[in-house]
């Protein structure tokens, strides 16, 4: 690699770190207050997972969402559900809430009767059925609810992230990490091989890892590195 190359690609990956701690800083920034933290950790432990994970999970979905911005995906949501259960419309597949859970996550893990048309959902497969479904899924919008349905997926890619961590040796601390990345990646959709460091994009898994190391840190009363 020439010197100017490599010039470049240390001033790239200079820039990167800077705009990874920076957006690091702006979610630790907002930390929800002791009474959340609280009902957030209350809610972890009820689902056996681990309250600094749900909690990263809260900060970062809920980054950068003013309130204006949650009323009007819930309003969306909202009449694109009453569209499909009075018309018979599809449903899209939306992220919902303060931990963007997806129509579909949610409904497979309340045990709703579903089908998928692409990005479409249909459900139920009689008109009771349907109201029904409607009626259980309008509750997304309720940040209790949809923080405890966070957490319950939360716990069952943790139980699958078990089942095939048998396959695998090391030190408590790397599978400890490997755990976050695993959860990290299936929670925003991602291949659990794809890159964790991408171009211009600071990466999910990544920001998740360093977030729950801060907060971990925190809890102990000390600081970790932002990178």
């Amino acid at each position: 690699m020439s010197a100017s190359l490599q010039a470049w690609e240390t001033e790239r990956k200079r820039v990167e770190a800077n705009r990874f701690a920076l957006l690091l800083r702006d979610i630790l920034a907002h930390l929800p207050d002791t009474r959340m933290s609280e009902a957030i950790a209350q809610i972890a432990h009820a689902e056996a997972v681990p309250s600094s994970l749900l909690l990263a999970i809260v900060m970062i979905e809920s980054n950068r969402r003013p309130t204006y911005i949650r009323a009007i995906e819930n309003l969306v949501f909202r009449a694109n559900l009453f569209c499909h259960r009075l018309l018979r419309l599809p449903l899209a597949d939306l992220s919902v809430g303060p931990c963007q859970i997806k129509v579909s996550t949610a409904s497979g893990l309340l045990g709703l009767p579903f089908r998928r048309t692409g990005y479409a959902l249909t459900l139920g497969s009689t008109r009771q059925e349907r109201h029904q479904c409607c009626a259980v899924l309008a509750r997304l919008t309720n940040p209790d609810v949809n923080i405890r349905l966070a957490a319950r997926y939360l716990q069952h890619l943790s139980e699958g992230y078990g089942r095939s961590a048998r396959t695998r040796r090391g030190t408590a601390a790397a599978l400890a990490a490997d755990m976050v990345i695993y959860v990290a990646c299936h929670y925003n959709g991602l291949d659990v091989g794809d890159e964790l460091v991408e171009d211009e994009i600071v990466s999910y898994p990544k920001l998740l890892a360093a977030l729950v190391r801060h907060l971990e840190a925190r809890r102990h009363g000390r600081m970790a590195p932002a990178g």
